[in-house]
């Protein structure tokens, strides 16, 4: 036990960097032992040497698998910043933010429309209708005549506000002409030989008297316009052939007072034929304006009885109108309201 004991401090002290082997550990070397005593230490160290005990080996097997390689490891999203300062609100979730202040200005708005069409005095606008042309001509002749008083129609429509034709309103309702001419509109219907005659007015039996006066006046105007305008025709042609008459007088009076008998009896022939043209055209004057009118020339068709009110269309065009203002005012003042932070922050 003690040379086993011996030996052990002796591989310790070895271990520790002792060179001595006596375990003593200062590094010195004694004096040569006697040759027995190296002998008799020899066998311990043999004896101990063969006694000990390996270390425990680690046996490699067929059924170790080396390990797969680790994935590689992806890099690291960061998510974005979110910002910091106050973000722009859209529409939608600024009118849900604020309801009451943008439906507040559809509210007034609207009510100032409506108010404003009650306080208005409605209009009211009556029609009557003219039928222009012929009723009893042959067949054979209907579609130049259906053409003919088409264009008659548009030239006719044109002659509403004549003065004959608006002097005849004005007595019916008691305005003035200005004003007459203001309220009477007469369009032809397209395709056809008929006239609208429109009249507007204060009260339903204002307008229908404006229309039926209005459709009896250019009647009236028209007739007398066809009856008279062949007679009128030959009227200018018998003043400048009288006006000939006496130019042809005085030069016949300037060669009786010349002597010369042949410049005398020229004159003479020129005033003859100037007084036979002149008394011609007199004749046929007198004949043209004793004929009577032409017949169912322009006609009423239809007269007015009824009167239409822009209340109702008036009152929609104004309520929309205030609709639409009310709904862009209250959606700005939303949208203000929701970012009054980034607004600021911008100024």
């Amino acid at each position: 036990m003690t040379a086993r004991r011996t030996l052990r401090e002796r591989l310790a002290a070895g271990l520790n960097g002792d060179v001595d082997g006596d375990g003593n550990g200062d590094g010195s070397r004694p004096a040569a032992a006697p040759a027995t005593a190296s002998t008799q230490g020899t066998e311990p160290q043999r004896a101990a040497a063969s006694q000990a005990v390996p270390p425990p080996r680690v046996q490699e097997t067929d059924n170790d698998v080396p390990a797969p390689p680790a994935p590689p490891v992806p890099p690291v999203l960061h998510a974005p910043e979110e910002p910091t300062g106050p973000t722009l609100i859209g529409p939608v979730e600024a009118v849900l933010r604020h309801p009451y202040l943008a439906l507040l200005p559809v509210v007034v708005l609207i009510g100032v429309a409506l108010a404003v069409t009650l306080a208005r005095s409605p209009q009211y606008t009556a029609e009557a209708r003219l039928n222009v042309g012929l009723i009893d001509v042959p067949a054979y002749t209907l579609p130049g005549v259906i053409y003919g008083n088409q264009s008659l129609a548009q030239s006719y429509a044109r002659a509403i506000t004549a003065p004959a034709v608006v002097n005849s309103a004005t007595r019916a309702v008691n305005i003035s002409g200005s004003t007459a001419r203001s309220r009477l509109t007469a369009t032809p219907v397209p395709q056809s030989t008929v006239i609208r005659v429109d009249a507007t007015g204060a009260s339903e039996a204002s307008a229908i008297a404006l229309a039926n006066a209005a459709g009896k006046g250019l009647t009236t105007y028209v007739i007398k316009l066809n009856q008279n305008a062949q007679a009128n025709t030959i009227l200018g042609d018998f003043q400048r052939a009288q006006r000939d008459v006496d130019a042809a007088q005085r030069r016949l009076g300037s060669a009786q007072r010349s002597g010369s008998a042949a410049t005398a009896q020229q004159a003479q022939l020129t005033l003859q034929t100037a007084q036979l043209k002149a008394s011609t055209l007199e004749q046929r004057y007198r004949f043209e304006s004793g004929n009577e009118a032409p017949p169912n020339l322009v006609q009423m068709l239809s007269p007015a009885t009824t009167a239409t009110s822009d209340f109702g269309s008036r009152l929609q065009e104004v309520l929309l109108i205030g609709l639409v203002a009310g709904v862009v005012v209250g959606l700005a003042l939303a949208l203000l309201r929701a970012n009054a932070e980034l607004v600021r922050g911008r100024a």
